[in-house]
């Protein structure tokens, strides 16, 4: 693995260069005179490296491998002072060092010899003359801290987030009617595991990996409101029917251009259509007469999971999976029960190459899926719209149920979902190549995607009928005086109706390729410039 902010110092002779690793683990001498210098690498941690370098035209750039320290080695050896400051740096050398004119003390190296040790000797840390953190045995052995003599670490959490309604106030009635209190209920769960994985006997050096898991439940339970055809009115009695001016409604026979004397007649289809309907439960009011609670249920289940390998010093190897479950019940003012479920899975796996110290080649593969299915109430149960007669609409039992009724007068609508089958699939390549040099991070690459979308719906197979009142408004009817849309539903004339399907099947392809170059130039440490082209 390359090690970035590791200190690099050229010496030979006076001379004395020195510079930091980048994030890449390579560093640069600009104009160093030919010949042999020394040179030095150190990084908090790991054994410092004393060699020499050859500096020349056929020179090959240099590649030196740090060693990591054994924890033992890494625990501090605290100089303190005791008596004076610390005086100004001075050389022995070999390499430079703040030294005390008093005498030194290192850390204990049992509990009982540093519980010996005098209280006021210890280091000013975090406003604490004795803070426990300069102890070496502050830190008890446990899950997720340090812990003698092993070398793995696993890291997990687990969390839950509850919220409910029960404490929530009801709603003030506008129109003096009582309200329900909406109901609503969520619960958030949430656990996370990472490490290294090891199976004993099968598996002893395997890749690090990241879990996590997230489960979510909500269910909402809300108020719908709306206007539907009373007792009198589904037996054709009209007679109540008012304008906005409070003035009667004279209805008239289309077939006669009579006015209606007594109840108007019900059609085949405006009786099964009106069973769907409920019953008024409240007084009615200018925009509805009929209130109920709807409850919709939301469930989702995240599954993420990410793996890395080493594959020497060179090569790294690394992957993730990611999986979506969702399963959302829906309910309208009628209580059509409509469920739609969403699967996803998001795969990638990448290969990286550190090639010569100064290419950092990368080559990954990506696939995601995304599965939506959506089953209205009637889909495959029971045919509406043959029961009440109604034709020329699709009959297919995937499509079953009643057709789309509009009302120009503010009734509700008479509506359901529509059957929905999709499956969408992205497969991609893609290569990546950097290098670093000087102030330049020059990054190209390219990626292929094939794209599917696999598609079965249909835009309107059962139908929409708009009702307006003109049929039954006779020749000369204005202001609301003559004509009703729910007359015309009665009898069945619409004033307009749509139908939509054939080809619900439908298969799309598509390749998709992309190339691009960047530059990341850091002309200056505030300032940098980042160009690029992409096709």
């Amino acid at each position: 693995m390359p090690v970035p902010g590791a200190t690099v110092v050229l010496t030979r002779g006076n001379q004395k260069f020195s510079t930091v690793t980048d994030r890449q683990g390579l560093y640069e001498f600009p104009d160093l005179a030919d010949g042999i210098w020394k040179i030095r690498i150190e990084m908090q941690g790991f054994v410092p490296v004393d060699a020499d370098a050859t500096i020349g035209p056929n020179a090959s750039a240099g590649n030196w491998q740090l060693k990591l320290r054994e924890l033992a080695q890494i625990l501090p050896k605290a100089e303190v002072s005791t008596s004076s400051p610390m005086t100004p740096e001075v050389s022995d050398g070999t390499e430079n060092r703040a030294t005390n004119s008093a005498s030194t003390s290192e850390v204990p190296s049992s509990p009982e010899e540093f519980n010996e040790q005098p209280q006021d000797q210890g280091l000013v840390i975090n406003g604490s003359v004795n803070n426990a953190s300069t102890s070496p045995f502050s830190l008890p052995p446990g899950f997720g801290n340090r812990r003698p003599g092993s070398k793995e670490l696993y890291t997990g959490g687990i969390g839950a987030i509850f919220d409910n309604s029960a404490l929530d106030a009801r709603p003030d009635s506008l129109t003096g009617v009582s309200l329900p209190k909406p109901s609503y209920s969520q619960l958030t769960g949430v656990f996370t595991l990472g490490g290294p994985l090891k199976i004993p006997y099968l598996l002893n050096h395997g890749p690090t990996f990241f879990l996590a898991y997230e489960r979510m439940r909500d269910r909402n339970a809300v108020t719908e409101s709306g206007l539907v055809p009373d007792a009198a009115e589904r037996s054709g009695d009209l007679s109540g029917l008012r304008n906005a001016q409070g003035q009667p409604v004279t209805i008239y026979d289309p077939a006669t251009g009579l006015p209606f004397t007594g109840p108007v007649p019900v059609s085949q289809q405006a009786q099964t259509l009106l069973k769907l309907y409920p019953v008024p439960n409240v007084p009615r009011q200018s925009r509805y007469n009929y209130q109920t609670q709807v409850l919709d249920n939301n469930h989702m289940d995240v599954l993420q999971v990410r793996l890395d390998k080493s594959i020497g010093q060179r090569d790294q190897l690394y992957g993730s999976l990611g999986l979506q479950s969702s399963r959302a019940d829906n309910v309208n003012l009628f209580h059509f029960l409509d469920s739609t479920r969403i699967l996803g899975i998001d795969s990638r796996i990448n290969w990286s190459h550190l090639y010569r110290h100064e290419w950092l080649v990368l080559l990954g593969f990506r696939f995601t899926r995304l599965r939506t299915l959506v089953q209205p109430e009637f889909a495959n149960r029971e045919n509406i719209s043959g029961e009440a007669g109604i034709f020329g609409n699709d009959q297919q039992p995937a499509e079953w149920g009643p057709p789309t009724l509009l009302f120009a007068s503010g009734i509700s609508g008479l509506n359901d979902a529509e059957n929905l089958f999709n499956r969408n699939r992205t497969d991609e390549l893609s290569l990546k190549v950097s290098e670093t040099r000087w102030h330049h991070t020059l990054t190209f690459g390219g990626d292929f995607r094939r794209q599917e979308f696999n598609q079965r719906t249909q835009q309107n197979p059962r139908g929409t009928f708009t009702f307006t009142g003109a049929a039954t408004s006779g020749n000369g009817g204005s202001g609301g005086l003559t004509g009703s849309d729910l007359a015309d539903f009665l009898l069945g004339i619409p004033d307009t109706s749509t139908v939509a399907f054939g080809n619900a099947d439908k298969y799309f392809r598509e390749p998709v390729y992309a190339a691009y170059v960047t530059d990341d130039w850091r002309l200056r440490p505030e300032l940098s410039i980042n160009a690029g082209l992409r096709w």
